[in-house]
C-alpha cells in the first residue's frame, strides 16, 4: 500500500515480512495529508501500521491526529495496538483524544477492534 500527495508526504506499508509501515514526508502544515494517511492506514487494518501509528498516539503535539492514530489503532486491533492504546490512555491530558481512545479500546468484534480479539 503507497500513498502520496506528490508533494510533502507519503505513506508505504510493505507486504507480510515485518517491515512494516513508514510516514514520510515534511508535513509543514499538511495536517490534512497526514491525517489522511492515519484514516487510511486504520482502513487497511495492517498490524504493520501499528508502530507508527503508536509514535503518533504518543509523541504528536496535535490532537487531532492523536485521537486519529488513536481510531487507526482501534480500527486495526491486536495486542500491540491496545497496549499502544493502554499507554497513552495514562499519559493522555487533552479530553477529545482520552475519549478518542476509550472509544478505540471499546471497539467490538463486528469492528475488527481489539475488543474483537479479546
Amino acid at each position: 500500500f503507497f500513498f502520496s500527495n506528490q508533494r510533502r508526504a507519503s505513506v508505504f506499508c510493505s507486504g507480510s515480512g515485518g517491515r512494516g509501515c513508514v510516514l514520510t514526508g515534511a508535513w509543514r502544515g499538511r495536517k490534512t495529508w497526514q491525517r489522511n494517511a492515519i484514516i487510511a492506514l486504520g482502513n487497511r487494518r495492517d498490524p504493520a501500521a501499528v508502530p507508527p501509528l503508536r509514535r503518533v498516539l504518543l509523541g504528536d503535539r496535535r490532537p487531532e491526529l492523536r485521537a486519529t492514530a488513536a481510531w487507526a489503532l482501534g480500527r486495526i486491533g491486536g495486542a500491540a495496538a491496545r497496549e499502544a492504546l493502554r499507554e497513552a490512555r495514562e499519559r493522555e491530558g487533552d479530553p477529545t483524544v482520552r475519549e478518542a481512545i476509550a472509544r478505540a479500546l471499546a471497539l467490538g468484534p463486528q469492528d475488527g477492534g481489539p475488543a474483537a480479539q479479546k
